[in-house]
């Protein structure tokens, strides 16, 4: 139940860096870059910062699901 809930929590704010991530990390191609390039430098571009997002989102989320499980839902001793 408390793995269970950690996780939630930790996919939810995983979720929300993620987005947050996307909207206000600049990047350093353009739309003209992506759409210009062949297709397999497409996906190399799309892929690498892809991944760039990911690092970045992925260790506060983590944080977070030890934060949780740890000290927030605490198992209940009766």
């Amino acid at each position: 139940m408390r793995l269970k809930r950690s996780f939630k929590y930790s996919m939810i704010f995983f979720l929300i860096i993620t987005f947050l991530t996307i909207l206000f990390r600049p990047t350093e191609i353009g739309i003209n870059d992506v759409m210009n390039a062949p297709f397999l430098k497409t996906l190399t571009l799309l892929s690498s910062e892809f991944i760039k997002t990911l690092a970045i989102s992925i260790p506060p989320s983590i944080i977070i699901f030890f934060v949780y499980y740890l000290y927030i839902l605490k198992p209940q001793n009766h």
